[in-house]
């Protein structure tokens, strides 16, 4: 009997690998493959070797792989181009990955529904290219597309997260599907690493989508949204680490969209008029709350137009790292920002009306049956006249 539950060492990096294959945390495994008496021991790494047989098998990895001090490399590229510049950047690990994948299964989905629908797929896909284009002709289309030009969106000092939702809600609208989420499928054991990357389009003609990682400050979201928008009207899609960085630091795709995304969310004109009202430093507090964008984006344009020396610029972007941290949250409220308002809606609606089975909905917004119904049942009361959700 002792040698039967003799223990066999794996190591913590090992099991810890494990639990994010699996969609869980250490402690979590232990709870799932040891007894009330053991799980200190397996959270230490002493597994029995029916513990390990399973966890093994359950991985999908050869037993022996469990005792490697470090867990094996994953070779896998992107099918989408990969294009962060920064020397810093992280490979792109399982939790992209698993993201990826989720959304293929989205786009797949979506496509069908809007052709079942007859429902007509954006124009502006791939309208513009770098060749032959310019940041400001890409940022006024995206503008006039978007109905920003009255510049409401700015009105009554609305944070950024506020502005955030306000460009979502107007690129949904008008046909982009809005992802933002800093964690892999709605497991919160699962966070996904801004060292990877901060966000990533795909420019299908028919379902393009934005993806924004959740883990960023809202003020970065802001600016990331609008950047990967420009990927999508210029019809190629890839994988950013962009921010409002130094000059210089980003080439060709990436520093064109960069250009359009601040030529959208801070007009030169008007920014050159507004920055006159005020020193240097005030004019960057007072500007970054007039447009909703960090004060980071503010000193990079101010930097471009040369209102700013660079020891300046380098005072703010030392200042500006921030990272959130994601929870679990409310489903009801959290589930419509991780997958998207409009595709959660169509999941919704199609699961109600009968035409998805409910654990295929569920499958797609990564929750329960019984979350999906309940989904509609909010939507309804607090909506009674409309019913369905809108998709």
């Amino acid at each position: 009997m002792a040698a039967a539950m003799s223990s066999l060492s794996v190591s913590v990096e090992m099991l810890r690998w494990a639990a994010e294959k699996l969609g869980t945390s250490i402690q979590g495994l232990a709870t799932d493959y040891a007894a009330p008496s053991r799980t200190d021991k397996f959270v230490r790494g002493e597994l029995t070797a029916t513990q390990a047989t399973k966890l093994a098998s359950k991985v999908g990895i050869p037993f022996g792989y469990l005792f490697l001090d470090k867990p094996p490399a994953e070779e896998r590229r992107s099918d989408i181009p990969d294009l962060r510049q920064l020397p810093s950047a992280e490979p792109l690990g399982s939790t992209f990955f698993d993201v990826l994948d989720d959304l293929d299964s989205k786009v797949a989905w979506f496509r069908q529904y809007l052709r079942v629908h007859d429902i007509d797929p954006p124009t502006f896909v791939g309208s513009f290219n770098v060749a032959n284009s310019t940041p400001e002709a890409v940022a006024k289309d995206i503008t006039k597309t978007l109905r920003l030009d009255s510049a409401e969106h700015r009105q009554g000092g609305q944070t950024s997260e506020e502005l955030f939702n306000f460009l979502a809600a107007r690129l949904e609208s008008v046909g982009v599907l809005v992802f933002r989420s800093g964690v892999a499928k709605g497991n919160p054991h699962r966070p996904l690493p801004l060292t990877e990357f901060r966000g990533f389009a795909v420019a299908d003609e028919e379902v393009p989508v934005v993806f924004i990682n959740g883990r960023d400050s809202p003020a970065a979201w802001v600016f990331t949204l609008i950047h990967e928008a420009a990927h999508i009207w210029i019809g190629q899609s890839g994988i950013s680490d962009v921010s409002a960085s130094t000059r210089n630091r980003y080439k060709g795709t990436e520093a064109f969209c960069n250009q359009v995304a601040a030529e959208v969310l801070t007009p030169e004109r008007e920014f050159r008029a507004l920055w006159k009202q005020h020193s240097p430093e005030d004019s960057i507090v007072f500007l970054a709350r007039h447009f909703g964008v960090s004060r980071l984006v503010v000193a990079r344009r101010a930097l471009d137009f040369a209102l700013i020396e660079q020891d300046t610029y380098d005072a703010v972007a030392a200042a500006s790292t921030v990272t959130r941290k994601s929870s679990g949250g409310n489903p009801y409220a959290t589930i419509p920002i991780r997958s998207s308002r409009r595709f959660t809606s169509a999941v919704v609606n199609s699961a109600i009306a009968g035409e998805t089975l409910l654990r295929e909905a569920a499958r797609l917004l990564n929750s329960t049956p019984n979350t999906v119904v309940e989904l509609h049942r909010r939507h309804s009361e607090q909506n009674p006249e409309e019913g369905a959700l809108d998709a």
